[in-house]
């Protein structure tokens, strides 16, 4: 309608773009959610604050930007890590590296077409809530207005130093945070090493370190199962990719809502 005051014509007039959804963050959650907005119908913008999308599976050298590390492969099997609509190509592998991981994911842009709703070098600074309406502002001085704002921006982009304040305040030794490596640190060769946590970085860390140091403790705080990668479940079979079994036992024992048993 003509001199209408609806958000889309307000919009067009300032310069700052409208859509139903902005999703900030273009990692693996953050493009899922560009996904499942778009098959509802709505209009949606992903915004990335780098050059790439992936999120952490995005790998560089620079120590400033926290990704997996050079070496990293998945620890649960594609057939659990893949997309329920989007298979995992039979030549990524069982366990694939970082690097399959993200032609995975591009090819999912690809496939879905999401390339349109996605703008790479625009670093969300500041989203405040106007009426009904979100209002973001990029670095790079673009703006953005929604009704719906969906944050995929990761929960381990900031590194934890809580226990160097707390139960660690009184060690003498190196203290470091995994999110500073890459791969191997030369200074830790033949050294006393702990490690403390028992996420997916932790492991990775295990898998580099223990053939470098003298002696490596592990220290997992609340507990975690552990599985191998491959067991002959079937006789005639090749060894398969344990956790698509054990995953489903697990889930049956012990749901999200519990505690796990042990």
């Amino acid at each position: 309608m003509k001199g209408s005051t609806h958000p889309y014509n307000t919009m067009a007039k300032s310069r700052i773009v409208f859509r139903d959804v902005i999703v900030v963050g273009a990692g693996w959650s953050g493009l899922l959610a560009c996904k499942c907005m778009l098959e509802e119908g709505l209009t949606v913008m992903a915004l990335e604050k780098r050059s790439d999308v992936g999120g952490l599976w995005c790998y560089t050298e620079d120590s400033d930007v926290i990704t997996v590390m050079r070496n990293t492969k998945t620890t649960s099997s594609s057939s659990v890590t893949e997309m329920s609509d989007f298979p995992m190509p039979e030549e990524i592998g069982q366990f694939p590296k970082h690097e399959d991981v993200l032609k995975y994911l591009k090819s999912y842009c690809d496939t879905f077409h999401l390339w349109l709703h996605i703008r790479l070098d625009h670093c969300v600074t500041k989203v405040t809530k106007d009426g009904e309406l979100w209002r973001v502002k990029c670095e790079n001085g673009r703006q953005y207005t929604s009704k719906f704002l969906i944050v995929c921006t990761g929960s381990v982009q900031k590194p934890n130093r809580d226990l160097q304040h707390s139960l660690l305040k009184d060690f003498v030794g190196e203290i470091r945070h995994s999110s500073e490596f890459k791969t191997f640190i030369p200074e830790h060769a033949n050294k006393r090493v702990m490690l403390i946590g028992g996420g997916e970085t932790a492991s990775d860390v295990v898998e580099e370190w223990y053939d470098h140091v003298s002696r490596l403790i592990w220290c997992i705080p609340r507990g975690m199962h552990f599985f191998r990668k491959f067991a002959k479940i079937l006789p005639h079979r090749h060894p398969q990719a344990l956790d698509k079994a054990s995953s489903r036992v697990m889930k049956f024992i012990a749901p999200f809502t519990r505690s796990k048993p042990g």
